[in-house]
């Protein structure tokens, strides 16, 4: 065997290591920019959907009512606290800390942070949103319709912890190998 045929053995074999990693990688990012892009507009319906259900609340429990009981009042304010707190970890979630140097492994780095930003908003959906939630919910109805709300706050959360594991945990765990991997190389 002479320096030649090795030269022509080690660029087949270049190619072919270089060509699974990109596939790996195309496939992973492709995962990982859809989890960004649905956290994205889950983010911005639930900000949405409770700034409204926020400014009707005030405006047709409170502002155009005469005679608005303690309790009420108490439970709008509840529910616009919880408006503004979940906005605030929402939009918190999607800051990282890290800066792009334009090598793979920064990238790698940045999308293990969203990542694990978001996997932990959504572990934690009980405290930042159902809580203060469930205190609107306990001011403004009858006791004997607490039930409702409660149950749909345990079913939202079953889906949100369920959803994690689903669908950002298998993309967070092979983004960790594949920087493991580019860490060990160097």
């Amino acid at each position: 065997m002479n320096l030649d045929d090795l030269k022509a053995e080690w660029r087949h074999e270049m190619l072919r290591t270089n060509n699974t990693d990109e596939l790996r990688f195309e496939g992973l990012e492709g995962q990982v920019s859809e989890l960004r892009r649905s956290g994205r507009n889950a983010a911005f319906w639930m900000i949405f959907a409770s700034v409204c259900g926020s400014a009707l609340a005030v405006f047709f429990g409170w502002l155009t009512r005469d005679g608005v009981e303690w309790h009420e009042k108490l439970s709008i304010v509840a529910y616009v606290v919880g408006t503004v707190c979940m906005t605030f970890v929402l939009l918190r979630a999607r800051r990282i800390s890290r800066a792009d140097d334009w090598t793979l492994r920064s990238r790698l780095e940045m999308e293990i942070e969203r990542l694990e930003k978001q996997r932990h908003v959504w572990n934690t959906v009980a405290v930042w949103f159902f809580l203060p939630m469930s205190i609107a919910s306990l001011l403004a109805l009858p006791p004997r319709l607490y039930l409702l709300p409660f149950s749909l706050y345990a079913l939202a959360w079953w889906v949100c912890r369920a959803s994690t594991r689903k669908q950002i945990d298998p993309v967070l765990l092979r983004l960790r190998e594949l920087h493991r991997e580019l860490v060990e190389i160097r």
